[in-house]
């Protein structure tokens, strides 16, 4: 009975849809009222067939019709044709051009078409047609390749952001909202006005649904095989995944996930399409970051799909952005509003998993007519990878600063930040958060939620409404903010004070800098078992302190925890300056602290004041516990930060780098340098070679053991051994830590331990981290819009759109090698260059220039290849003159090899295997010459003479944490050694120390990974500048 219901109502929903189709081509106006009628007709059915599905919920796949973007324009036009439609929509989509700009500019190509045909007598028939086909207008260009998307519109409350969908009366084209908001939380109706005086929302939203942008998407050549190789590969290796890790897909997530009928998501599809996607959101200035003082926040929301190559699931052609959430503030993190925005795109996803898309064909079978929708895909979202000032409110937590420091593991309480007994940390209770976002969400008001906050650490999240999200798994800790932007750069601003040493201290001491640098007096050692510390001298309590305690247990409140706090605060301050000064009354501070709060920390010191107790019993109590603890601030060491900044100024200006390598402003650390990105931070220095060196070392390994942990992070290969060693190197740092910088703890030294959880479960930290969608932001900063709220949000999420669905049509397969031409010269331009794309450097860029003079594509060429004879020492060491080509650029690992005659010397610099031996040593050398000899590449290299250092390599007792650098001499040797290029591990970055040293950096151990520059955050990032931080911190031992 049930099926054939199931049945009834499918039929009758395809049939209102079709109805409905072709009510639409009716136009004539006699028939206009039959028309309302059969309107009004499908409404009620529709309204019927929703209530006979309240009852008997669809559970089929959803079928999405993606028939029009099979479609390849560029299988219709002439090459000059598709080149002009490059180039305008080029400057439309990534500049921001104008429709009229656009088209001036198809007017003027196709007149500078014209006349270059005249030059030969032309144009022709074929010429002719090329330029006819060039249309005049850019909604027309637009039109040809289906730019545009088609959104859902909302309107959010301007109070609580609740969004509501618009809805069409009829056939009518003008969208419909509620006039007020009826959410009813904390039991009170909303009510705010939704809507102005004209019928517009106030806070307008455009919703670019999932299922739209996944049918676009599966229909793309190529993407489907992809989808499948995925799960493939996931299924080889069942439930055992590989222990070494390279690719996304050797995760553990992968391979444990459920489906939604409790078989394994992956292994147990059967002829089915499954696909995981990584989420990230935050927010952003849209005027860019180098704006100062008050700023408007923008929020974004964006997914790409694991299942692509690491290459081209950062692309922004196949990022999926469905919403801009309006400014010009955040939404309200206390009161969960983030929920709001994420809502439709977890309500489609959430469809994707329990239903699935079944969609009309994929570009294998486009033109299967006679089966269309025989595929159903399956969708989920793997896990989210965000900052934790935008994570924690998207996700429900409770703020960065509250006790509730971890959501991965049970550690609670900020007295447990500098913990480093890892192996003691039990993992924590997802069933326990989501009952807690259950019972704030139907908490009845806003005090009831404050305590189920602070009880379970949650607010509610449209995350929940997944019902496989767990945080603990899937709540990324993103490497490049936790420990580039926080660790690093907090470690060099703050604990060693590069941050403007020499500048001149105004206002004595007010202002924003008051009180930096302050930290607890005394940092207890929680390496050691918590039960180990528990006194065993516990007093008994009394019937009458019982009473006592029994009262103040009632009377404690959210603003008592606060005060608790604050209490801890107070006593881990220091009493005394280094002078014997006071700091500040502790007695008067503690006065104005909530006397339950006071009860609260009393007992839990077991400092309870015996008999009957008052408030000044209680503060006299802890105020002789303080004054048994050290007064005084532990002794940091001194660094000599002016010179140390200086000495880092230096290297910046002196050390040799591939092409590819950008360098921080020369005077970083100052005011002059401006805003650094995260990238720059990994270039400071540490302590110099003083009156006090040998009171640095201890400092020294601190900084180095940062350094190495982010070696061992940003592995692009993780065994178990490296995994192992990023978190020892993280431990033996916050040793450091406690010993050099008492006070300097914070929330992500904790969270960075967790880094390794997820190196196991989504492998290494390429195929997770946010410097793809933090450069994503930076190309929606420079999106030109009209400055209103409201309009440019809708402006940033189409023209964002069409740029991704243009790179689409110019990354297709079987794109011309001239049009492949010209989108190498775009995207250099645009700043798309990929991870293993070329130098961004002018020097590469010959390919238009090869094509001018040979009439052929250089885009597969080996290289720069050189004009005169072969040079007679090369000739002399291969025995003579033989058939031999030489080069002076030939591609590399990452931007290219070059001879010293070229512009870019640095990138003559490489370290090889001698013999071809990779178990050996690597070998710092220099190529001299590059030819192909019997069409195999080689290098003719000079190997970098040895250094003699009268105390030993200073770098040598780091390369067991992976510090690949070594000293050398400054010179080479004469005689040319010919290497096989296979040998070449890399590029390495020198130094010269003084005269007789300098130091090599091995680039080839470093994984790379590279997006373009993006003025809001960090948009590159390798693992080269931990390296020559290392040099840096080394170099004076």
């Amino acid at each position: 009975m049930s099926t054939a219901i199931q049945s009834i109502l499918t039929e009758a929903e395809n049939s209102s849809v079709h109805a409905r189709s072709s009510l639409e081509t009716i136009s004539h106006p006699t028939a206009q009222e039959k028309v309302q009628e059969v309107y009004s007709a499908l409404t009620r059915l529709d309204e019927s067939i929703l209530r006979w599905r309240v009852v008997y919920p669809d559970t089929a796949a959803v079928k999405v019709d993606n028939r029009k973007h099979f479609v390849d324009i560029g299988s219709s036009y002439y090459i000059p044709t598709l080149i002009a439609f490059c180039l305008t929509l080029a400057t439309r989509v990534f500049q921001g051009a104008s429709r009229g700009g656009g088209g001036a500019l198809l007017k003027g190509l196709k007149l500078f078409g014209y006349h270059i045909a005249k030059l030969n007598g032309g144009p022709n028939e074929q010429q002719k047609a090329a330029l006819k086909a060039i249309p005049d207008t850019v909604p027309a260009l637009e039109g040809k390749f289906s730019l545009d998307i088609e959104t859902i519109l909302y309107a959010a409350c301007p109070e609580c952001n609740c969004m509501y969908k618009a809805t069409y009366q009829n056939s009518s084209s003008n969208p419909v909202w509620p006039t007020h908001c009826s959410d009813c939380s904390e039991n009170r109706l909303c009510g705010e006005p939704l809507l102005k005086s004209n019928g517009k929302p106030f806070k307008p939203v455009e919703y670019y649904p999932f299922p739209q942008w996944f049918g676009r998407f599966v229909a793309l050549p190529g993407i489907e095989q992809y989808g499948d190789r995925f799960c493939d590969e996931v299924t080889q290796y069942g439930e055992n995944p590989p222990s070494v890790k390279c690719d996304v897909k050797d995760g553990t997530f992968f391979h444990s996930f459920p489906a939604a009928d409790g078989q394994r998501f992956v292994a147990d599809r059967g002829e089915e399409g499954r696909w995981f996607f990584l989420l990230h959101a935050d927010f952003f200035n849209v005027e860019g970051n180098r704006l100062r003082g008050k700023t408007s926040s923008t929020g974004v929301i964006s997914m790409t799909c694991l299942n692509l190559p690491l290459e081209m699931r950062s692309d922004p052609a196949y990022t999926y952005l469905p919403l801009i959430i309006p400014g010009t503030h955040e939404p309200s993190s206390t009161r969960a509003h983030h929920r709001h925005y994420l809502r439709p795109v977890m309500e489609d996803l959430l469809t994707g998993y329990d239903r699935g898309f079944s969609l009309y064909g994929s570009h294998s079978s486009p033109q299967n007519e006679s089966r269309p929708y025989a595929r159903d895909h399956h969708t989920a979202v793997a896990a989210s990878t965000m900052d934790s000032k935008a994570l924690r409110p998207f996700e429900g937590l409770a703020d960065v600063t509250a006790h509730h420091i971890c959501f991965i593991c049970r550690c609670f309480h900020k007295a447990h930040l500098c913990r480093t007994d890892y192996e003691n940390w039990v993992p924590a209770d997802d069933e326990f958060l989501r009952k807690g976002a259950e019972l704030w969400r139907n908490a009845a008001d806003s005090k009831e939620r404050a305590r189920i906050t602070a009880h379970f650490g949650v607010r509610d999240s449209a995350f929940w409404i997944l019902p496989y999200w767990k945080p603990s798994r899937s709540g990324l800790t993103d490497p490049m903010h936790t420990v580039f932007l926080v660790l690093q750069q907090r470690f060099f601003r703050h604990a060693l004070r590069l941050e403007n040493p020499d500048a001149k201290t105004k206002g004595k001491g007010k202002g924003k800098g008051k009180g930096k640098g302050k930290g607890r007096a005394y940092e207890e050692d929680d390496d050691d078992d918590e039960a180990s510390e528990v006194e065993d001298d516990t007093e008994p309590v009394t019937e009458e302190q019982s009473s006592h305690i029994s009262f103040y247990h009632d009377c404690m409140s959210v603003r008592s925890s606060l005060h608790v706090g604050s209490i801890h605060r107070s006593l881990t301050q220091p009493v005394y300056d280094a002078d014997d000064k006071p700091l500040g009354n502790l007695s008067v501070y503690l006065n104005r602290q909530n006397v339950a709060a006071l009860v609260f920390v009393c007992i839990d010191l077991n400092i309870l004041p015996p008999g009957q107790f008052d408030k000044a019993g209680l503060i006299k109590a802890l105020v002789s516990w303080r004054m048994f603890k050290p007064l005084k601030p532990m002794k940091r060491p001194a660094v000599d930060s002016s010179s140390t900044l200086r000495r880092v100024q230096r290297a910046v200006r002196e050390v040799i780098t591939p092409s590819y390598i950008e360098r921080p402003p020369p005077m970083l650390g100052t005011s002059r340098a401006g805003t650094l990105k995260a990238d720059h931070w990994r270039v400071f220095d540490s302590p110099l070679a003083a009156a006090n060196a040998s009171d640095m070392t201890s400092v020294l390994d601190t900084a180095m053991q940062l350094t190495c942990a982010s070696i061992a992070m940003t592995q692009d290969t993780l065994d178990p051994t490296r995994r192992d060693l990023y978190r020892e190197c993280l431990r033996r740092h916050i040793h450091g830590l406690k010993q050099n910088f008492p006070g300097f703890i914070l929330p992500s030294h904790h969270l960075a331990f967790h880094v390794y959880d997820f190196m196991d479960s989504f492998s290494t930290v390429r195929n997770w981290w946010a410097f793809p969608f933090e450069n994503q932001i930076g190309r929606l900063q420079r999106i030109p819009t009209n400055h209103k709220v409201g309009e440019l949000e809708k402006t940033m999420l189409h023209s964002f759109s069409k740029g991704s669905h243009f790179r689409q049509w110019l990354l297709r397969p079987d794109c011309p090698d001239e049009l492949k031409t010209m989108r190498d010269i775009l995207d250099k331009a645009y700043g798309f260059q990929s991870s293993a794309g070329s130098s961004n450097s002018s020097e590469d860029d010959h390919s238009v220039s090869v094509l001018l003079e040979t009439g052929k594509s250089s885009r597969n060429s080996d290289g720069k290849v050189l004009s005169t004879p072969p040079p007679i020492e090369l000739t002399r060491i291969l025995g003579g003159s033989r058939n031999i080509r030489c080069f002076t650029q030939v591609p590399a690992f990452r931007g290219f090899f070059n001879t010293p005659s070229g512009i870019a010397q640095g990138n003559s610099y490489i370290a090889y295997k001698p013999h071809g031996d990779f178990n050996a040593d690597w070998v710092a050398g220099r190529i001299q010459y590059i030819f192909e000899l019997d069409g195999k590449k080689k290098f003719a290299v000079r190997r970098s003479k040895p250094s003699f250092p009268t105390s030993g390599d200073p770098f040598a007792r780091f390369r067991q944490f992976g510090f690949e650098a070594k000293s050398v001499s400054p010179l080479f040797v004469d005689e040319l050694e010919v290497i096989d290029d296979k040998w070449a591990v890399g590029h390495t970055a020198r130094w010269d120390l003084n005269e007789g040293l300098t130091v090599a950096v091995n680039l080839g151990r470093v994984s790379f990974w590279f997006t373009s520059y993006c003025p809001y955050r960090s948009t590159w990032f390798t693992r080269i500048e931990n390296s020559l931080l290392g040099v840096l911190l080394l170099q004076i031992f």
